[in-house]
């Protein structure tokens, strides 16, 4: 059973930009697909094997990540959103 555990991920949804998240994560090499507002980031590095399970997912400017399998979970939303913040 996975854990996940969700945050806002901007206080204004109103500047939320997938295009900036999609920038964020090719510059940070994770890997993500995405369908309609929705944008899936399903592999952080090449080592980690999440069993099907996301990394991180947002929707709108709601952020929900993986917990169970990524120790740094936390960690790893603030590494994103250092990059989408420059």
């Amino acid at each position: 059973m996975s854990c996940f555990e969700s945050s806002t991920f901007l206080k204004n949804p109103d500047v939320m930009n997938q295009e900036v998240l999609i920038s964020a994560c090719d510059k940070l090499g994770w890997k993500y697909t995405v369908t309609g507002n929705e944008l899936t980031i399903f592999q952080l590095n090449a080592n980690e094997n999440l069993r099907g399970e996301y990394a991180m997912k947002i929707v709108g400017n709601k952020v929900t990540y993986n917990t169970y399998y990524l120790q740094n979970a936390r960690n790893k939303v603030q590494e994103l959103q250092n990059v989408f913040m420059i």
